[in-house]
């Protein structure tokens, strides 16, 4: 089966992943993947640990982690790499596919010009 992960960097601000944990909730109502969840790499739970091991349980051997951030910067390239290598080793029977940073993906540009310059 199935399964997405948005991992994102995590804030000391309890609200601050309000965004991407609706969009996991929509992932799921809109049948995208079977499960969908939303987890944080430093400050706030879930942990990408912790979705990986909830993904597992609820019988995941494909999962695709999707970063959210904006660029490839050091927490996609060497923490969530590390994150995903730890959490991995250990969990042979799951095959993990890491997505590239919103800020790559090619819907994003070019954007319409929207408002005005002020």
């Amino acid at each position: 089966m199935n399964g997405i992960v948005l991992i994102g960097h995590g804030s000391v601000r309890s609200a601050s992943g309000a965004a991407m944990i609706r969009l996991a909730a929509r992932l799921r109502h809109q049948t995208v993947a079977p499960v969908a969840e939303a987890g944080f790499l430093n400050y706030s739970r879930p942990s990408l640990a912790e979705c990986i091991e909830k993904c597992i349980r609820l019988g995941v051997d494909r999962l695709f982690v999707q970063p959210y951030f904006l660029i490839d910067g050091v927490y996609v390239q060497r923490d969530l790499a590390r994150a995903i290598a730890r959490s991995a080793a250990r969990r042979t029977q799951v095959r993990v596919v890491v997505g590239r940073s919103f800020g790559d993906h090619r819907l994003w540009a070019p954007l319409p010009s929207i408002g005005r310059v002020l």
